[in-house]
């Protein structure tokens, strides 16, 4: 019974020894000593094995995420094995991953000298989903399993649409009724073109309303089209059509919007001769004395077609005097002919002056070509 009792009071005198000796150090003006420095040295802890999982975005630290990605990115993933401040190389890592839909990848890896090991990944459209991706990792250390956890978004933000008209292959923004009216989408994502992916067209006429609505899926190139010809005759089709198109790349909507004008091209009547002279009044190349001059006017409607059977006349003059007056009818190719001999004489040297006149539709048309006449 006296046991307990004796352990107490030797304890009590110990609290009591050390209590005077912390007195005394701190009486004579010394540094603070602590009551631990006399207290009995704690046991030795083996270093505790520890793996940490993180991405070039983030993630260092335990369960923390990963960042955020998009589409094309490439993921690097890491994993750091140690035990206690110490590297552990050559150590065999496991890393699985799950996609927003709950598909596994796994993967294996080997740590280096500095106790990591990684592997890289793309977010390619071959196994894409848009969402939150969970990663694990975990190592096998003499019959330790250390193991880390971390998530990370992909999320879609740099998807592009280029929407432009053609009429054949040629890009532009005027067209006439009856024209074949080719509307081309582009879809890209950071640069790359986005194939088998449904584009909506909605083509509205100038009165905005809607002439067609039509989908249709993206090629290789990216590039989706529709096709469709301007009717004619119709009120309807003469101003600014208005295109709008939409899509949606890796679940981000796109659009784009295109104008472009249907319009009536004046009737033109262009005369000119076997040596030049095409467009409105463009002059010819020079002729000589005693030489034939071939005349040619093509009339052309406002639908940029040649109009046949219609009268031509052409009127020659010299130094402002007329010297012939010549009608012919323009034939199915819309192209009236003529023909005169300038006279061997060397008073006819100097400037010739040709007017063509035709009336199409009650509205009357003119050009003029002129030329030089030398003597040889």
């Amino acid at each position: 019974m006296l046991l307990p009792f004796f352990g107490d009071m030797v304890n009590s005198r110990k609290e009591v020894f050390i209590a005077a000796v912390l007195a005394i150090l701190l009486g004579t003006g010394l540094a603070a000593v602590s009551y631990s420095y006399f207290a009995e040295m704690p046991s030795q802890q083996p270093p505790v094995r520890m793996l940490d999982v993180y991405t070039q975005k983030g993630g260092l630290g335990a369960n923390e995420s990963g960042g955020a990605f998009e589409p094309f990115d490439t993921v690097n993933v890491y994993a750091c094995l140690v035990n206690g401040s110490t590297a552990i190389e050559g150590a065999q890592v496991t890393f699985t991953l799950k996609n927003p839909e709950n598909t596994e990848i796994s993967e294996t890896s080997l740590t280096n000298d500095s106790g990591i090991a990684t592997i890289d990944f793309t977010l390619s459209s071959e196994h894409l989903i848009i969402g939150t991706w969970q990663v694990s990792a975990s190592a096998n250390v003499d019959g330790e399993v250390p193991k880390d956890f971390l998530s990370f978004d992909c999320q879609s933000l740099n998807a592009q649409m280029n929407v432009y008209t053609e009429r054949e292959d040629t890009i532009t923004t005027v067209f006439l009724p009856e024209d074949n009216v080719s509307i081309e989408a582009e879809l890209s994502y950071k640069g790359n073109p986005i194939n088998e992916n449904q584009v909506t067209s909605e083509v509205m006429f100038p009165n905005n309303t809607v002439f067609l609505t039509q989908s249709s899926l993206t090629d290789d190139f990216g590039v989706a089209a529709v096709t469709f010809q301007i009717p004619w005759p119709s009120e309807d089709v003469l101003g600014i059509w208005h295109v709008i198109v939409e899509s949606t790349v890796y679940q981000q909507p796109v659009n784009a919007a295109v104008d472009f004008e249907c319009r009536l091209l004046p009737i033109v009547l262009d005369v000119y001769t076997q040596k030049g002279g095409v467009g409105q009044n463009e002059p010819s190349g020079p002729f000589v004395l005693n030489e034939t001059v071939y005349l040619y006017a093509e009339i052309r409607d406002s639908l940029n077609q040649t109009v046949p059977d219609k009268l031509v006349g052409f009127e020659v003059r010299f130094n402002g005097t007329t010297t012939a007056f010549l009608v012919k009818s323009t034939n199915s190719s819309g192209i009236a002919t003529a023909s005169f001999r300038i006279p061997p004489v060397e008073d006819f040297v100097g400037i010739w002056e040709i007017y063509a006149r035709a009336e199409v539709n009650d509205t009357v048309v003119l050009d003029t070509v002129t030329f030089r006449c030398d003597s040889t």
